[in-house]
């Protein structure tokens, strides 16, 4: 992300991928923003039953708004048409599905997940079901399928069921669009990087560690044609120049300053740390994101069914 700049990377995987970043533009006060995106918006907020899943969704809700601000829209897949019929493959915390379900009023918006939102508006429908377990949809009615932030909750065997599921679903010459951060940040110091390491050890032993890589390959294997990547780089902290990109970072480094600390005790234990051990290392590792102008990596993957 050093230089700020967009370039197109050529792979071998039958696959393209644009490396992008966001344009400067005048973005105003980042507090101001920030208050425009969580606070004004509260109709959207979905609500919650305890303090745990407040945290959670606040983050989510966090992530959803920075990517909205960062892509300037909900969906980057083009249609040739409007879509009839949108399917979200796990419903985080039902933000989008009500954002989309108000910008697509004529679609039948469809929500996937073992927890269902208490918000539903008149063209959505929800089915509380595990998405690695047969949809409750018939084949060939769908006309797009989006999914996002899976990469902590599916493990890496249950990826090619649920790609499969999407195939299934999906009508001939019909889309789906996958947005995962790279689990991992980039261009980190040596604290920031063993956290890294703890937290790498941590997903593989849950088995959760797929290589983003492996993504197209999957897709290509199931038998998805038209395969794109868009690799969107999120600054971690202030330390960019643009106003915008800026702001972006603040925002990032919120929401990644949420997990770590919603996720205290978790990962106290799991990396064998105390308290004081754990707050030493958080608070060592956000002094280092501005002076090695860490980042995080989105990857938006968009892929069809063959019309044939």
């Amino acid at each position: 992300m050093g230089n700020q700049t967009s370039r197109v990377l050529s792979h071998k995987k039958k696959y393209e991928c644009s490396k992008s970043s966001s344009n400067t533009s005048n973005a105003g006060s980042r507090r101001g923003s920030i208050t425009d995106c969580f606070i004004k918006q509260n109709q959207n907020l979905v609500p919650v039953k305890n303090e745990e899943e407040i945290k959670e969704k606040d983050r989510y809700q966090r992530m959803h708004y920075m990517l909205k601000l960062v892509n300037k829209r909900n969906i980057l897949t083009t249609f040739n048409q409007s879509p009839s019929i949108i399917v979200k493959s796990g419903l985080d915390d039902g933000i989008w599905t009500i954002e989309v379900a108000t910008e697509y009023p004529d679609a039948k918006i469809i929500g996937l997940d073992s927890k269902l939102p208490d918000i539903q508006l008149p063209n959505q429908t929800y089915y509380r079901t595990d998405i690695v377990h047969t949809w409750p949809i018939p084949a060939n009615t769908v006309d797009f399928v989006y999914q996002r932030n899976m990469g902590t909750r599916l493990q890496k065997e249950h990826w090619p069921i649920v790609l499969r599921q999407m195939f299934t679903v999906l009508k001939k010459g019909a889309c789906i669009e996958l947005v995962e951060h790279e689990l991992f940040n980039h261009q980190l110091g040596p604290v920031s990087t063993e956290i890294r390491e703890h937290y790498r050890d941590q997903c593989k032993q849950q088995n959760l560690a797929l290589d983003p890589q492996q993504i197209p390959i999957l897709l290509n294997q199931i038998g998805f044609e038209g395969i794109e990547c868009k690799v969107i780089d999120v600054p971690l902290g202030e330390w960019p120049d643009e106003t915008e990109l800026k702001h972006f970072g603040f925002m990032n480094l919120d929401i990644q300053k949420a997990q770590f600390k919603n996720k205290k005790n978790e990962f106290m234990s799991n990396w064998g740390l105390t308290s004081t051990a754990y707050d030493q290392m958080m608070s060592q590792a956000v002094e280092e994101i501005e002076r090695y102008r860490s980042f995080t990596r989105f990857n938006c993957w968009m892929a069809k069914k063959p019309l044939l």
